[in-house]
């Protein structure tokens, strides 16, 4: 696109940019629902964190920053028509809405089964590993073994350090 100075008040120029905002949307939202794998095993293509920070989404606010300069330019000029402004706000406003209902598709998209298993997995794989230091103990103790005090000394110690960061952490 020139700059404002150059272009002359153009309703089709204004319809074909619309369109090519139009077009970005839908290939976002075709991306956002874009998965790979078989039958169980798919995973959506993109994370949710990818999406939200996808260069077309920042196209979008490029292209939508031009096109406000440009018509804000032609009314100061006084060669923009009132239909021409009405069709640039009802499509400004259009845009926003569905730049809007595209990021709620984003942050509200469902895992696919396959994503559900793997996040289970995974919170169970860190239970284990939160847990696994206390584990020989509380078994040993569990089958009428005494622990050794200095075992359960360190043992102690070692729970209360975890404690303290995970609060940290929490914070």
């Amino acid at each position: 696109m020139s700059g404002p100075s150059t272009l002359p008040a153009d309703p089709g120029a204004i319809k074909v940019w619309f369109a090519q905002i139009y077009g970005r949307i839908d290939e976002m939202r075709a991306k956002i629902f874009s998965k790979q794998g078989w039958l169980i095993f798919k995973t959506h293509t993109h994370g949710t964190d990818e999406l939200l920070s996808d260069p077309i989404l920042e196209g979008i606010g490029s292209l939508c920053g031009q096109i406000d300069d440009i018509v804000k330019h032609w009314q100061q000029n006084g060669t923009a028509t009132p239909e021409l402004v009405q069709f640039y706000y009802d499509n400004r406003i259009q845009v926003e809405q569905r730049l809007s209902d595209l990021r709620v598709e984003i942050t509200a998209r469902h895992p696919t089964f396959w994503e559900q298993v793997l996040t289970t997995i995974a919170h169970l794989l860190q239970l284990v590993q939160r847990f696994l230091p206390a584990l020989p103990a509380l078994f040993l103790r569990s089958l009428g073994i005494r622990v050794d005090l200095a075992q359960q000394h360190l043992q102690d110690k070692s729970n209360e350090i975890d404690n303290l960061i995970d609060g940290l952490l929490r914070r």
